[in-house]
């Protein structure tokens, strides 16, 4: 895995803040935010913001509605 991918995703973790993992890594955030948009941008990944459409599916009929 290279280092730029490694370092986006370490940013991009639950509770990370990119400021510290710039930090850790000694790059500006600036940078870290580039290459964030390089790669989500590389495997065609909506970082504008949007939304995107979804489809949801059960593997099992939903349960019956509860009879009171």
């Amino acid at each position: 895995m290279s280092d730029k991918l490694r370092i986006v995703e370490e940013a991009v973790a639950p509770g990370a803040v990119a400021k510290r993992v710039a930090e850790r890594h000694e790059i500006s955030t600036g940078l870290l935010f580039t290459w964030r948009r390089q790669l989500t941008a590389d495997i065609g990944i909506n970082s504008g913001g949007g939304f995107l459409p979804v489809q949801v599916m059960y593997d099992a009929p939903p349960p019956e509605p509860a009879r009171g």
